[in-house]
């Protein structure tokens, strides 16, 4: 949630946002995020919110295990990062309990690079996935707040484009 003291101490504003995924941890290689961004107005009051920022990355985790040993290595991939958007999602004329979902036109030109391995376990090696979303809205008049919001999934990568049934 937004604090409702973010954008001043006039405002009483309070938002639920809510990220998720819509083929459940599925993502498929050269595709794009199928994720569903909704923000929902919980209280009565004038203030308009700005998305500002928007980012996603995943975050590749490679174990091994040999010999009574371990080892672990980690890999970020940028998967888009968008800055100074300053894009309006509500305005004052917005009531209690208004429920707005972000255009996926703001993430879907961008897809998983081909270059990344599936997710696999096999004898003493592991490779997973997180997928991180971040967001960065702005309140009111401020330019100079931002409040930025953290979605972490633990994700499979597949190469293979799963059928319907696999993905329910």
């Amino acid at each position: 949630m937004l604090d409702p003291n973010f954008a001043g101490p006039k405002s009483s504003m309070t938002w639920q946002i809510e990220a998720e995924l819509l083929n459940g941890p599925w993502l498929l290689l050269g595709q794009a995020l199928p994720l569903n961004i909704k923000i929902k107005k919980l209280h009565a009051g004038d203030c308009q919110i700005y998305l500002h920022d928007f980012q996603t990355q995943l975050v590749e985790t490679t174990q091994l295990h040999a010999c009574g040993f371990g080892e672990i290595s980690k890999h970020s991939w940028i998967i888009q990062t968008m800055a100074n958007m300053e894009q309006k999602i509500c305005t004052d004329n917005n009531p209690f309990g208004t429920e707005i979902i972000l255009p996926s036109v703001i993430w879907s030109s961008h897809t998983l690079p081909s270059a990344l391995t599936s997710s696999f376990e096999i004898c003493n090696i592991k490779r997973d996935y997180q997928l991180e979303v971040r967001l960065g809205f702005r309140m009111g008049l401020s330019k100079l707040k931002i409040a930025i919001r953290e979605f972490q999934f633990p994700v499979y990568v597949t190469a293979v484009e799963a059928s319907k049934a696999t993905l329910q």
